[in-house]
């Protein structure tokens, strides 16, 4: 539901409507992935993002960052003169990279990204240093985490009902039409 504010010339949305968006999205995304569910995923996101390290480390990049989740700034001119080599090695890949200056590279993951695309985002920078490609046997799973055990949480989150019920697409659609039953609009009153 979202506020109009009617002008005779045209409606206009509150600007609260753009927040309210986001919020319903974030909580339906939570819904629908749950407490175990949402590790899932950020396991995958992280340990993508340790096996990327490692595997550029070895062609001669270095990560800036010790500390990291999904992100990494990666120092480029221990294997390459610039960064622009690498967004040259990128852009012929169809692979966006942050732009950050000349010395550094920016890659983020998140849970879309599959194994293919990992290893073509590394092949990246293996065609920039000059470097033999990897495959996917090349790569290895992560022993550990490389985050820190003190900022692992420990405590349950997610703990309400509705985040444990509707993990299948009918279940959620069918949560969201039972809320979207609970609108008053003009159709119902």
């Amino acid at each position: 539901t979202r506020e109009q504010h009617i002008r005779r010339e045209k409606a206009t949305s509150n600007i609260c409507t753009a927040q309210a968006l986001l919020a319903n999205m974030a909580a339906m995304y939570a819904v629908y992935h749950g407490p175990e569910g949402l590790k899932r995923i950020s396991n995958k996101v992280h340990g993508f993002t340790q096996v990327f390290k490692s595997s550029v480390e070895s062609l001669g990049f270095k990560a800036i960052n010790t500390t990291f989740f999904d992100t990494l700034t990666l120092d480029v001119t221990g294997a390459v003169a610039n960064s622009w080599a690498v967004h040259a090695s990128a852009n012929a890949a169809a692979i966006n990279l942050r732009r950050i200056d000349d010395k550094h590279v920016g890659v983020t993951f998140d849970e879309s990204v599959t194994p293919a695309e990992l290893v073509d985002l590394i092949n990246v920078f293996a065609t920039a240093a000059n470097k033999s490609p990897f495959a996917l046997s090349d790569l290895a799973e992560p022993t550990e985490s490389a985050i820190s055990p003190h900022l692992k949480r420990t405590s349950k989150f997610l703990p309400h009902p509705v985040f444990n019920k509707h993990h299948s697409e009918t279940e959620m659609l069918r949560y969201i039409n039972h809320l979207s039953s609970k609108d008053l609009s003009l159709t119902h009153s």
